[in-house]
């Protein structure tokens, strides 16, 4: 009996990195070369099919060049020979937000369909590592598959390549494909050097590469089904690739190879293995069989910094305000958003956000992000405009009008700061306070800054320009209060906060200073005590863009035996701030050989504000460091006294345990654990009775340090290397990519750093700190009249004080809130971090008449129950994403 053939699926493709070694435009005039040959392909009965990386942005470069190939290339998809969709780039998984990996389905679906069918395969083959809840976002955008080349960590033996995909919660399931052998294994079979217009093909070495391309994927085990990924990197589609492979079929005694695509992959593997595969959940984050590259999540932190303030700027404020002045009446920004969010994304690849391509690239993508601000900046000021319209504010004999704006979905206290202009005769002379609409007096920092005559049709008005910040309580959820700058009363504000020559202190936390800048911190409520806290390190780093690598015997410098200049201050009766300044001595760099530290010196200053505000029990740190040295990583320490064996990590849509120590690994892996890890809006450390949770904004990379006293947590500050890779490195053995320099990846220069802690009790989830969380990520939005277009007496109807919508319980996250992509309707999206389902209530200050549970992708799945005209019942599980949509 004839032994059945070994299934070959040969999928033509390529991975396309729109910017890397390379800058785009130059990248950019291979893809036009590259797709003018692949048309000249797919007009060939022969040539059957070609996967275009399951990104849509590369259509958009090319199209731009060629618009006239539109209709041709969606021909071809329609066809179903070209393969398009479902994303629009391939992003990193960890260093953007959960909400862009929505928005990034959401628009590359969109485009993809303007060419004809969309490819529902999850393919993801090259970011450097995956996320926990990767599962239930492709499910939501109805996607039952993922394929993968990094991330396998330790698994079953003889489980084969292919396993069941859960997400934690075990509601989302795909069935991941592991291209353990890279998504390059059968590239170019038979053609020399890989050149095919150099060199005439030789089949019998293709007929030995597919040979021994089935040799290495079968010892993994599994079906007798294989996947021969035919591309690479920016490869044009291999021309004999029919020829090949009716060669092999007719050669070879075992192989049977197909010209297919990853959706057709997927079916033979369900047919054959769908009841015998095993089922694995959480972060795909090892490096068995493929480098990591973990390095990239504190490259160039001055990206992942920018990327913070764009995104966050995009997602918690434009959009949330701009659905406010919608409901008001006004007209939704769409296509502004969709370019912002395109934008935005395009600086989201793993070889752009990552830091790890040369200078050129990098450059670019901050021009991006500046554009990203200047086109939310203009929306918001849009709407800020339109709602300040609609309130019926006092008169002017109470004031200059501030409207400040929460854009979260419950009540919340915080300082708001806005530049305003008033008139200059009225309050010429007298001193300024800040109250709100009842007339209760807020505590204000107010700096007069400049006059200016300003010129009106009916004469000129001298005016004042101030700066106010005040600090806003208890703010209405997803809503606004007015406020009003006036003559100073003779009221006074009850302050809580305490200031001495090195010391500060509010209701909740008090904080004294070291000779050498440490802190001793003590939490009133718990009695929880961090004596020395907040220290600095600094080490040799001889690693590249992708990875760290330290020196033997290297010493690390920190900054425990300086003396440190302090003064304290209470600014506007709402603020204790303690200013530290420590001046420090760094090695210049890395030796010519890269083996040590040079023993010249070099300073590098760094001064931080502490800062304790009234009624918060979070502790601010502004850093500000100027960094004059290279090859070396600068990491901030804060030894905490818990003993724990784990930390708790907010992801994407989810918080993850990790141990502190890696765990042994049963086999040898091609890289090793590393113990630094991503985190994204905070990190907490707990033995079950008491806590601390660390707040950052854009530092993205931490190390939670066993000790005999208890774990210490080390943020990397900054990161500077000169090469984007290097072979000569002691954490990995060989180059991941070209050994080019890079200089800017220095980071020379002054750099500016936020993150923040808050003592607790318990653990992260009985002291809520998911929603101090995103306090702390999201400012209070103020705005303000431009005194000479304010219309004191025009059509404003809205009270002085409202809310649009109230989300609870508050422990649930609202990540995204924007208006239905397609329907005349709000979509809010929501996600529950605990280990509980969640009984949700969403209150809105309008009538409802609709509302809707929807896949992620805005599909409409289930109508939600509507009480009295207003208020959406709904049930979020445990680790659950979920999309409502309002309609009224």
């Amino acid at each position: 009996m004839n032994k059945k053939p070994v299934l070959c699926h040969v999928v033509s493709e390529t991975h396309w990195d729109r910017a890397w070694y390379l800058p785009f435009e130059r990248f950019r005039a291979r893809l036009v070369d590259m797709m003018d040959h692949l048309m000249q392909m797919l007009r060939r009965a022969d040539f059957k099919y070609f996967v275009f990386d399951g990104q849509m942005v590369p259509f958009e470069d090319y199209l731009e060049i060629k618009p006239a190939e539109k209709k041709r290339l969606a021909g071809f998809v329609q066809k179903g020979k070209l393969i398009v969709g479902p994303f629009y780039i391939l992003p990193d998984e960890y260093l953007i937000s959960g909400e862009a990996h929505i928005r990034n389905l959401l628009i590359g679906h969109k485009l993809a369909s303007e060419f004809g069918p969309v490819q529902k395969v999850g393919y993801l083959p090259d970011p450097f590592g995956h996320i926990s809840q990767i599962p239930q976002i492709l499910n939501g955008f109805g996607i039952e598959s993922f394929f993968f080349m990094r991330g396998m960590g330790d698994h079953p033996d003889k489980m084969g390549l292919e396993f069941w995909w859960d997400s934690p919660n075990k509601t989302g399931r795909v069935l991941a494909c592991h291209q353990a052998c890279t998504y390059s294994n059968a590239l170019m079979m038979g053609i020399p050097y890989r050149e095919q217009e150099l060199y005439p093909i030789d089949y019998d070495e293709a007929l030995a590469h597919a040979e021994r391309a089935a040799d290495n994927l079968l010892k993994f085990g599994g079906a007798a089904i294989l996947l021969f990924n035919n591309g690479t990197d920016h490869f044009f589609a291999q021309e004999t690739i029919p020829q090949v492979i009716a060669y092999v079929n007719k050669h070879s005694k075992r192989l049977q190879l197909v010209h297919s695509t990853f959706a057709h992959f997927v079916k033979d593997i369900l047919e054959a293995r769908k009841d015998s595969l095993i089922s694995m959940s959480g972060e795909l984050h090892g490096g068995q069989y493929q480098w990591l590259l973990s390095g990239v999540l504190s490259t160039r932190v001055y990206l992942k910094q920018m990327n913070y303030l764009a995104q966050s700027t995009l997602e918690r404020r434009a959009e949330p305000v701009s659905v406010f002045a919608w409901l008001l009446g006004a007209d939704y920004p769409s296509d502004l958003f969709l370019y912002a969010w395109k934008t935005l994304l395009k600086n989201h690849p793993h070889d752009d956000i990552c830091g790890c391509s040369v200078d050129a690239v990098h450059r670019d993508m901050v021009n991006r992000f500046e554009h990203v601000m200047q086109v939310s900046d203009d929306i918001l000021k849009k709407s800020h405009d339109f709602i300040l319209s609609a309130v019926k504010f006092k008169d002017e004999d109470a004031g200059s009008p501030i409207l400040a704006i929460n854009t979260r979905p419950h009540v919340r206290s915080g300082e708001v700061s806005v530049s305003m202009v008033i008139p200059h005769e009225r309050y010429k002379g007298v001193d300024l306070e800040v109250a709100d609409f009842r007339g209760n007096i807020c505590p204000a920092i107010i700096e007069r800054t400049a006059t200016f005559t300003e010129p009106k049709f009916w004469g000129e008005q001298e005016m004042e320009r101030i700066k106010v910040s005040f600090l806003a309580k208890d703010l209405p959820s997803a809503g606004y209060r007015a406020y009003y700058v006036r003559e100073k009363t003779a009221a006074k504000i009850t302050s809580f906060l305490k200031s001495s020559a090195r010391a500060i202190e509010n209701e909740f936390v008090k904080i004294s200073i070291n000779r050498n800048g440490t802190l001793n911190i003590e939490d009133k409520a718990t009695g929880q005590n961090l004596p020395n806290a907040h220290y600095f390190e600094d080490c040799a780093d001889a690693g590249d863009e992708y990875d760290f690598s330290d020196i033997k015997n290297d010493k690390i410098l920190d900054t425990l035996k300086l003396k440190a200049d302090v003064h304290t201050e209470i600014l506007g009766g709402y603020k204790a701030v303690a200013h530290v300044s420590l001046k420090w001595q760094l090695p210049v760099s890395l030796t010519d050989d890269r083996t040590r530290r040079v023993s010249e010196m070099r300073a590098a200053p760094i001064e931080y504000d502490v800062i304790l505000t009234s009624g918060n029990r979070v502790i601010e740190f502004r850093t500000k460091i100027q960094n004059n040295v290279k090859d070396h990583r600068l990491r901030v320490v804060f030894p905490t006294r818990i003993q724990t064996k784990t930390i708790s990590v907010e992801s994407k849509f989810d918080v993850i345990n990790r141990p502190l120590v890696p765990p042994k690994t049963k086999t040898k892996w091609m890289q090793p654990p590393m113990n630094t890890h991503h985190q994204e809006n905070f990190a907490s450390l707990s033995d079950g009775k008491k806590g601390a949770t660390f707040f950052t904004k854009g530092l993205c990379e931490y190390e939670a340090e066993p000790r005999q006293a208890g774990a210490a947590y080390h943020l990397t500050l900054l990161r500077c290397v000169g090469w984007l890779s290097r072979g000569d490195m002691n954490t990995r053995y060989a180059n991941a990519g070209p050994t080019m320099e890079t200089p800017e990846a220095q980071c020379r220069g002054e750099h500016v750093f936020e993150y923040a802690l808050m003592l607790h009790r318990g653990n992260w989830e009985k002291a809520e700190v998911q929603t101090v969380a995103y306090n702390y990520a999201t400012p209070v939005d103020a705005c303000v009249f431009y005194h000479q277009v304010r219309d004191w007496k025009g059509a404003a109807r809205l009270p002085e004080e409202a809310s649009f919508i109230q989300i609870q319980p508050e422990g649930l996250i609202l990540t995204g809130m924007k208006k239905c992509e397609e329907r005349e309707s709000v979509i809010l999206r929501l996600y529950n971090p605990k280990g509980a389902p969640a009984e949700g209530a969403l209150d809105f200050a309008v009538d409802v008449s609709q509302a809707w549970l929807n896949r992620l992708d805005e599909t409409r799945l289930s109508p939600l129950p509507i009480s009295a005209g207003h208020l959406i019942k709904f049930t979020c599980p445990s680790k659950g994403i979920i999309t409502i949509e309002a309609v009224f």
